[in-house]
């Protein structure tokens, strides 16, 4: 019994330093602009890597927005997705993108609503931090 739980617990931290390092942007082919985004919370990145865990990929549209495009975030137990975004009292959350207009720049102060087990997690206090929470995209 003691060697399964040794066994377990390497797994574990394995798996986790292996999410951690997991590159989660791809860059969209033929347009200009930013093609990654990192959070911060409290001028850290976020952590348990949700600094990126919740973004799939980056880009600029056509109208020179930046545009998010979401994906679960899982690190151990814990899965959510960001259910809403609020830049200047603007929702800027929509079909599973963040649009960010381009006049707002390369560094956005925004409000994030996390859902899924992440949010339970972070309610009772799992995960040192609220939600939602006041934060910063920055673009690159």
């Amino acid at each position: 019994m003691k060697h399964i739980k040794k066994i377990i617990s390497i797994v574990l931290a394995t798996v986790m330093v292996m999410a951690l390092g997991v590159t989660a942007f791809a860059a969209e082919t033929g347009t200009s602009g930013y093609t990654s985004a990192v959070m911060y919370y409290e001028g850290e990145p976020a952590p348990k890597g949700m600094d990126t865990g919740c973004f799939d990929s980056v880009y600029t549209n056509a109208d020179g927005d930046t545009v998010i495009v979401l994906k679960e975030y899982h690190y151990s137990i814990a899965t959510g997705t960001i259910e809403s975004c609020i830049a200047n009292g603007e929702e800027l959350v929509s079909n599973e993108t963040i649009v960010i207009p381009s006049e707002l720049g390369s560094s956005v102060e925004v409000r994030i609503t996390f859902g899924g087990s992440l949010a339970t997690l972070i309610k009772i206090g799992m995960i040192p931090m609220s939600n939602p929470m006041t934060c910063t995209i920055v673009l690159s």
